[in-house]
């Protein structure tokens, strides 16, 4: 696997690499982040078969692996632009509700 570290770096290598431009708002991260959540629906509707756009059931292209890890990045780029250490923000929840 990676390291947490790691992955964060890799994420603002890619960032920088392509030219990624911060949103300006954070409606607007919210906005690419739905969008990625409703590609996750749309690709498990279509492996359940349940999925029809205009009376088509093609799925091809679908993934729901590559749409979850696009709704990661966009969940951790939103992280590394806000400087927000979503890893360690996550674990100290989880130890906080623990009964």
């Amino acid at each position: 696997g990676i390291a947490v570290r790691d992955l964060l770096y890799e994420i603002k290598k890619y960032r920088k690499a392509r030219g990624f431009s911060d949103p300006e708002t954070l409606q607007e991260h919210l906005m690419f982040l739905f969008e990625e959540v409703g590609e996750v629906a749309s690709a498990i509707l279509k492996e359940n078969r349940m999925y029809r756009r205009n009376n088509e059931t093609d799925r091809s292209g679908t993934s729901v692996e590559k749409e979850l890890s696009d709704v990661l990045f966009t969940l951790l780029n939103i992280s590394v632009v806000y400087n927000i250490d979503i890893f360690n923000t996550m674990f100290s929840k989880m130890k906080s509700t623990k009964k």
